[in-house]
């Protein structure tokens, strides 16, 4: 017998549905959400690259600019300094 969740199909055999009708147990390796968790967890993944992505660029600018951190606060107060000391 197929079971479909979602996207996913599962085969259970004739014998597991026998030993014990009241719960099946299905087994696969992968991850199985509700569109809720799913909405949820992309949108931690956006926050996360994005704040990454502030970083990397941030981290491009320290030794130009003489600061250190990882904060686009930072960048600007050095950038600010810099511009004043010039």
């Amino acid at each position: 017998m197929k079971i479909k969740i979602g996207n996913k199909t599962f085969e259970v055999s004739k014998e597991e549905l026998e030993s014990n009708p009241k719960e099946i147990t299905l087994e696969f390796a992968g991850t199985l959400r509700t569109e809720e968790e799913d909405r949820t967890f992309v949108e931690n993944h956006k926050t996360d690259a994005r704040k990454e992505g502030l970083e990397i660029a941030v981290k491009q600018y320290r030794e130009e600019f003489g600061f250190k951190g990882r904060s686009i606060d930072n960048l600007i107060e050095a950038v600010k300094n810099k511009t004043l000391e010039e």
